[in-house]
């Protein structure tokens, strides 16, 4: 074999040897990828779904087997069918919450110890569901659902168990250095029983983790034969795993963690509240504008609700803030007044010119209550100095003038109001008079007189 030959061969393996480490890597990338995008499918949020499908569309396209391309496009239709199924749930709670969804992998093998021929416990993977943020006795927790069934294991006590550890795997302890652990002890009715909505669930404070943040937790699922004299295990299922924001702060008001209602009169009222807080400063949110806050401590304040001169009942809520997700909701619901009502604020008046005409122009700043959608009337009417008799005109009749509006809310305030008065329309003065005097008055359509400003002097020119 001559060098020409050794040296072509020598190229030629070397070539298949850099093809088959090329081959390699890449099928170590693409598997990389896919079990990239598997772990983060089993967390059921509409974020980490759609970072799996773009691991399984990254793993698509480094795979060069047309198996493994399928098998990643049957994992992309997985994660679109989860955000669909994650936001028709979130949807459905509305401002309650938004539940993360997490299941263990599909195709996972599951441990099953027998007891006798037929002794056996059954949890379908595919629907386990862990959601965070659920009300447990009264405080947020986790709460697990599966469909469960136990074979041969009639009238005899089962315990069904859930450990939790963090994802470093190391389990989580108590107080006194012993592993959180959930369990629900249940007997089968029959030979074969099925729970399809089995439920067990655990306050954060039972899994006494520490500081606030994004908590990463796994659980074990195992289901004992606890009949005899030695625990007899059934199943015990892979680690799942399930993410979620965990808050140590904690708040209540008057003893309270989530919400309170507080009814008042129309004519408003004062409540003191009693705050429990392990935070240096806690907040209000959006208190109404028809309430306000007093003496805030530490430990307790006062909330003022305002008279309500309108005849609409009304309603809203606000929140004592101890964090970004602990709060306790207050909702304020007032009745209105019994009938319409107004308001004179303040009465001024100035002389005015319209082309050759001058006159008085009379301002109001009112408010009216309970006529909205109807017409309001303003008029002023005048007087001698003694506020008493009327102020005829040259027509012989009272001078005044009146004008009208529609109020457009239950509350409506005019802040200038104003009408314009020629002093033609007044009579000359009597020898030694010099000032008059005028009221404001505000009326509804049917004439009723709903406030009165009396006794504004004024000095015809």
């Amino acid at each position: 074999m001559n060098d020409m030959m050794i040296r072509h061969r020598f190229l030629t393996v070397l070539l298949m040897l850099t093809f088959v480490v090329n081959v390699s890597a890449q099928m170590s990338r693409a598997d990389g990828l896919f079990a990239d995008g598997i772990q983060l499918r089993q967390t059921f949020t509409v974020a980490s779904q759609e970072a799996a499908i773009q691991k399984f569309k990254q793993a698509k396209i480094a795979y060069s087997s047309a198996d493994r391309k399928t098998a990643c496009d049957e994992q992309l239709e997985k994660c679109r069918s989860n955000i669909k199924r994650i936001q028709d749930r979130n949807n459905s709670r509305g401002r309650a919450g938004h539940p993360v969804v997490v299941t263990p992998e599909p195709g996972m093998t599951v441990e099953v110890v027998s007891m006798g021929a037929r002794a056996e416990a059954i949890i379908d993977t595919e629907n386990i569901e862990i959601w965070p943020d659920q009300n447990v006795k009264g405080e947020l927790g986790l709460m697990v659902q599966m469909q469960l069934e136990i074979r041969g294991m009639k009238d005899k006590p089962c315990d069904v168990m859930i450990s939790f550890s963090d994802e470093y795997g190391r389990p989580l302890k108590n107080k006194n250095n012993k592993a959180v652990i959930l369990e629900e002890k249940i007997t089968p009715l029959y030979a074969g029983a099925q729970w399809k909505n089995f439920k067990m669930a655990i306050p954060y404070s039972g899994l006494f983790l520490s500081g606030s943040g994004q908590k990463r937790l796994k659980l074990n699922i195992a289901v004992f034969d606890i009949s005899g004299s030695k625990a007899v295990q059934l199943l015990a299922l892979p680690s799942a795993e399930t993410s979620f924001n965990y808050d140590d702060t904690f708040i209540s008001v008057d003893n309270v963690q989530d919400e309170i209602a507080k009814e008042y009169t129309a004519q408003g009222g004062r409540t003191a509240f009693q705050v429990s807080t392990n935070v240096k400063e806690y907040e209000f949110v959006e208190v109404p504008s028809w309430c306000k806050i007093e003496g805030q401590t530490p430990q307790s304040f006062t909330l003022v609700c305002t008279p309500n001169e309108g005849t609409v009942p009304r309603q809203d809520y606000f929140e004592v803030k101890a964090s970004p997700r602990k709060r306790v909701r207050i909702y304020v619901a007032q009745h209105g007044a019994g009938g319409a009502s107004a308001t004179i604020n303040k009465v001024w008046s100035e002389e005015y010119l319209f082309f050759l005409t001058k006159g008085i122009r009379v301002h109001v700043d009112t408010k009216v209550n309970g006529l909205m959608d109807q017409e309001v009337y303003y008029s002023v009417l005048f007087y001698h100095a003694d506020n008493k008799t009327p102020l005829l005109g040259r027509d012989g009749l009272q001078v005044t003038m009146s004008g009208s509006e529609i109020a457009d809310f239950d509350e409506t305030r005019w802040s200038d109001w104003y009408v314009s008065i020629p002093y033609q329309n007044f009579p000359k003065p009597s020898d030694g008079e010099e000032s008059y005097t005028f009221d404001c008055v505000i009326k509804d359509a049917s004439g009723n007189e709903l406030a009165r400003s009396r006794d504004h002097s004024f000095t015809l020119p």
